[in-house]
């Protein structure tokens, strides 16, 4: 796990491969794709080339489709499913108390516990270099003290992202959750949302904070 955009990504590549370990594919949610070696950056020609090369070879080896093929990853390993949106927040200081409210105060790392009635698990702070899940509490991801980006893990299998954008008087939120294998997607989907609803209301507060909703 790195740092959302290809300025980090594609100088970890470089900085792996330096070191001996290949890096076949990289990627970021707002769909920018690097496959190989030959371009270190998002692009879709070569990724586009990648993709007709396997729809090829499963028509040939095993006569398939791409779709078909997707299905049957999806039978095996489950529906993988996302829900990204955002608010949008036109008053810096009520994005910063916001954040404030979900740290907790100074230096005691409070963070929220529990959520939309689920337990958090993780709590990982990429703003203050905070990582629940290490043993000193530090993340290996590089800080952006300039920019508010917090990650939580919970124990219902969502991950949520919530983050400052840095063009837009935004909050985003970028969520996710692997179903179980024959769990139909809709069931997922359904799920998801109606948790990561709760969620935004509980934790950013719209109605209370004025948060204009898309």
């Amino acid at each position: 796990m790195w740092v959302t955009g290809f300025k980090w990504l594609g100088d970890k590549a470089i900085s792996l491969r330096g070191s001996g370990t290949p890096v076949i594919f990289s990627y970021e949610e707002a769909l920018g794709y690097c496959i190989g070696d030959v371009i270190c950056d998002k692009d879709g020609i070569s990724a586009a080339a990648v993709l007709y090369e396997l729809a090829q070879n499963l028509r040939d080896d095993k006569g398939m489709t791409v779709r078909g093929y997707l299905q049957q990853l999806y039978a095996t390993y489950g529906e993988f499913v996302s829900y990204n949106s955002y608010v949008v927040s036109h008053d810096k200081a009520v994005t910063e108390r916001i954040f404030a409210r979900l740290r907790g105060p100074d230096d005691l790392r409070t963070y929220w516990s529990q959520c939309a009635g689920q337990a958090v698990v993780s709590v990982h702070d990429v703003t203050t270099g905070y990582d629940s899940s290490a043993p000193d509490g530090c993340s290996t991801l590089p800080r952006t003290p300039d920019s508010h980006m917090i990650m939580f893990e919970f124990d219902n299998g969502v991950s949520v992202t919530l983050r400052t954008s840095g063009t837009e008087p935004k909050i985003k939120f970028y969520t996710e959750i692997a179903g179980a294998p024959g769990r139909p997607r809709s069931d997922v989907e359904a799920a998801l949302h109606l948790f990561v609803d709760l969620l935004v209301d509980e934790m950013l507060q719209p109605q209370l904070n004025g948060l204009l909703r898309p």
